[in-house]
């Protein structure tokens, strides 16, 4: 699924407030549904800005923490605090166990079909291995290797039109610098060449 950055804003601010940081929390950090659904407030450290994924909650089988940013930290402060679970339901006494019915709400009322909530976890994986690397995108995602991130991690035209110009102006920066410096000299002594003649 190639939803524009724009698109995946639109639909966090589309989403009810119950549904929106979960939402935030998928989109920037890759977590999975069952990840953020079992997620303890005793897992979150907003101290060191990590959530502790405990190892009975990773498909991987193995304990990752997972950095959180400024929207995360926001998201997660706003939840009023009503059980042991970040994502508690009243009504049971205990977490929320399925978002489907708003999710599928969400996504009707913002006319996206064929998305799924996992598909949020890819999205999340492109754009973690775009503004960093593979290797930190994969530990973010706690992926057993690199393989399964490069399977998630995604490179449209427009990416790779964007990694070339980013190569040579990488490359030729120091070199402009030195050409722009270089002909504002010859210019700053025209006026003085002039004067002489």
């Amino acid at each position: 699924m190639n939803l524009s950055d724009e698109k995946q804003a639109e639909l966090i601010e589309a989403a009810d407030d119950s549904l929106k940081p979960i939402l935030k929390i998928a989109l920037i950090t890759g977590m999975r549904q069952g990840e953020i659904l079992k997620m303890k407030w005793a897992d979150i450290d907003f101290r060191l800005g990590e959530i502790r994924v405990p190892e009975e909650n990773a498909k991987s089988k193995k304990e990752r923490f997972v950095p959180i940013d400024p929207v995360i930290y926001e998201a997660l402060d706003s939840i009023e605090k009503k059980g042991e679970y970040v994502f508690f339901n009243p009504e049971t006494g205990t977490r929320i166990v399925s978002i489907r019915r708003p999710f599928k709400a969400l996504l009707e009322a913002a006319k996206i079909k064929g998305l799924r909530f996992h598909d949020l976890r890819h999205l999340a994986g492109s754009r973690l291995g775009k503004v960093k690397d593979v290797v930190t995108a994969s530990k973010i995602l706690g992926h057993g290797s690199l393989d399964m991130t490069l399977r998630n991690v995604h490179s449209t035209q427009r990416d790779r039109h964007a990694a070339v110009e980013n190569a040579a102006e990488n490359l030729f920066r120091g070199r402009q610098k030195d050409v722009n410096a270089q002909k504002q000299s010859i210019e700053n002594e025209m006026p003085r060449q002039a004067l002489l003649n």
